[in-house]
């Protein structure tokens, strides 16, 4: 199996005076994202998955809830200094 990369490194309209024109339009920052995974879905770390296994041992969640679990990115608080 071979791979194809496509990027803007190689476009052959990068440097050209049709840049402005048709990197606008261009479709390959879309197909980039299609296999990325959701940012705001993470997989467990070690420490998040000893809690969730606690939680089933408990009974206070399902096994199916358990495995289903998925950590969520938070954005981070921008601070200012002041003063």
């Amino acid at each position: 199996m071979s791979t194809m990369m496509i990027g803007c490194e190689r476009c052959p309209i990068r440097g050209t005076s049709r840049e402005a024109v048709h990197c606008a339009t261009c479709v390959v920052p879309f197909f980039g994202t299609l296999a990325l995974p959701d940012p705001a879905e993470l997989p467990l770390d070690e420490r998040e998955r000893r809690v969730v296994t606690m939680f089933a041992t408990a009974g206070l969640i399902s096994p199916s809830e358990a495995s289903a679990a998925r950590a969520r990115s938070a954005p981070r608080a921008v601070r200012h200094a002041t003063g």
